[in-house]
C-alpha cells in the first residue's frame, strides 16, 4: 500500500464517520425538539419539576407536638399534607394512628399497673389492671394518666351488688376526658407504639351503713390525684351502723393493707370449697406443715388470719368488734386469674 492510497483511505474513512455522526446528532436534537414541543403541547407531562413543597412553619410543628404528642416527623408530614392546617393536621393524625393501633393489638402485654379510686362519699370503688408490652412504658406518664383517666370513668359505671366484675366491652366504653376509654387507649397505642390493654377490673360498692378502703403497695412516683396506682391493690368495703367514720377508715386502711400483703383469697373458712382444701391439705403434708382445717383456714381466710402489722397480735376476727367486713379484692400485677 503506497503513502498516498493509505492517506486517501483515512480521509474516506474520517469523512463517512463525521457523517454518521451529524447523522445521530441530528436526529437526536430533532427528537429533543419533538418531545420538547410535545410537552409544551401538553401531549406529554412534565417531569423532573416537582411541586413546591409547603413549608411548615416551627411553630406550627410546636403547637402540634404539644396538642398530640406526635413525633416531629409526623407532625411536619400531618401540617404538609393538609396545608398548615393544624385542626385537619390533628385529625391526619388520629386516622394514621389508628391504623398503626390496630396493627399491635394482637402483641402480648405482660407489664403494667394495678390501681383504684374511691369516691368522694366513700360509697364505691373501682380497681383495675392495665397492661402494656414493656416496663419502661408502664412507668411512663402518658400509661399511668391514660390509667388513672379510664379508672375514673369506670367509678361512674353502674354496678350489681356489692362486688361487680366489669367486662371488657364496658371498660372501653367507660367516659373518659375526650370520648371513650377505647378511643383513648388507641390513641395511647398509636402514640407509644406498643399495645395496651385493660385487663380487669371490678366495682366494690358499700352499703349505707359502711365505707370503701383501699391500700396501694409500690405505689407509683407519679401524681394521678385520687386514682392510687402501684404493683399491687386492695379494696375492702366495711360496715358498721353508729359508728365513727374516721375511726371505720382507719380500721379499714388498715386491713387493706394487711390484705395487699398476705393475699387472703377468701373472707371466710366456711367459704373454701372442698376441693381446695383437699389441695391444700396435701400440698401442706408434703411439705410437712400443719394440714389442718383450721390451719388451711389462717392460711386461706381473711378473718381466721392474724393481723402482721400490729404490736398486739391479733386475728382479723378479733380486731372488728361490731365492724362487718362486706367484701374485699386484691389485685397484683401479672399474678394469674
Amino acid at each position: 500500500v503506497t503513502l498516498k492510497s493509505w492517506k486517501e483511505s483515512k480521509m474516506l474513512s474520517g469523512c463517512i464517520s463525521s457523517r454518521v455522526l451529524n447523522s445521530k446528532t441530528a436526529t437526536s436534537t430533532s427528537h429533543v425538539r419533538s418531545v420538547s414541543s410535545r410537552v409544551r403541547c401538553g401531549q406529554i407531562p412534565q417531569r423532573g419539576y416537582a411541586e413546591a413543597e409547603v413549608k411548615v412553619p416551627i411553630e406550627l410543628i410546636k403547637e402540634l407536638r404539644k396538642r398530640t404528642a406526635a413525633g416531629i416527623s409526623d407532625c411536619q408530614s400531618a401540617l404538609r399534607e393538609n396545608n398548615n392546617d393544624v385542626e385537619s393536621a390533628i385529625s391526619w393524625l388520629k386516622k394514621k394512628g389508628a391504623i398503626k393501633a390496630a396493627k399491635k393489638l394482637d402483641r402480648e402485654t405482660l407489664e403494667g399497673v394495678v390501681g383504684f379510686v374511691i369516691n368522694e362519699n366513700e360509697s364505691k370503688g373501682a380497681i383495675m389492671e392495665m397492661n402494656s408490652e414493656t416496663d419502661f412504658v408502664a412507668k411512663g406518664p402518658s400509661f399511668l394518666n391514660l390509667t388513672a383517666d379510664v379508672l375514673g370513668g369506670l367509678l361512674k359505671t353502674g354496678g350489681q351488688g356489692t362486688v361487680s366484675q366489669v367486662a371488657p366491652e364496658r371498660i372501653q366504653e367507660a367516659q373518659v376526658k375526650d370520648g371513650t376509654a377505647n378511643a383513648a387507649i388507641m390513641d395511647n397505642i398509636a402514640k407509644l407504639g406498643e399495645n395496651i390493654k385493660p385487663r380487669r377490673a371490678h366495682l366494690l360498692q358499700a352499703d349505707a351503713d359502711g365505707i370503701v378502703c383501699g391500700y396501694i403497695h409500690q405505689s407509683v412516683d407519679h401524681d394521678t390525684g385520687a386514682v392510687k396506682l402501684g404493683k399491687v391493690a386492695a379494696l375492702i368495703s366495711l360496715s358498721a351502723p353508729n359508728y365513727d367514720r374516721a375511726k371505720l377508715r382507719t380500721l379499714g386502711n388498715r386491713i387493706a393493707m394487711h390484705v395487699a400483703g398476705l393475699s387472703p383469697q377468701y373472707l371466710n373458712a366456711s367459704e373454701i370449697p372442698a376441693d381446695v382444701m383437699a389441695k391444700h391439705k396435701k400440698e401442706a403434708e408434703d411439705e410437712g406443715r400443719n394440714a389442718t382445717p383450721e390451719a388451711i383456714g389462717e392460711d386461706l381466710a381473711l378473718m381466721e388470719q392474724e393481723y402482721t402489722f400490729g404490736d398486739d397480735p391479733k386475728k382479723i376476727k378479733d380486731m372488728l368488734g361490731d365492724v362487718k367486713i362486706t367484701s374485699f379484692l386484691r389485685y397484683k400485677t401479672g399474678e394469674a386469674i
